[in-house]
């Protein structure tokens, strides 16, 4: 999994050097599980971030 994160942050770093908007935050403990979680934090993060950008936009 450490490898596949890696990897997706190199193509995100790529992105970000062709100077394309994204963003992007890990929840490196729930692994791939970001739905059936207790953890609420990739949910909440989600509904910051789309909070924010229909301020931006």
């Amino acid at each position: 999994m450490i490898e596949n994160n890696r990897l997706c942050i190199e193509q995100l770093n790529t992105l970000k050097a062709q100077g394309k908007p994204f963003e992007y935050t890990s929840f490196f403990k729930l692994g791939h599980n970001t739905s059936s979680s207790n953890d609420t934090a990739p949910f909440d993060t989600t509904v910051q971030m789309d909070k924010t950008e229909s301020i931006e936009y």
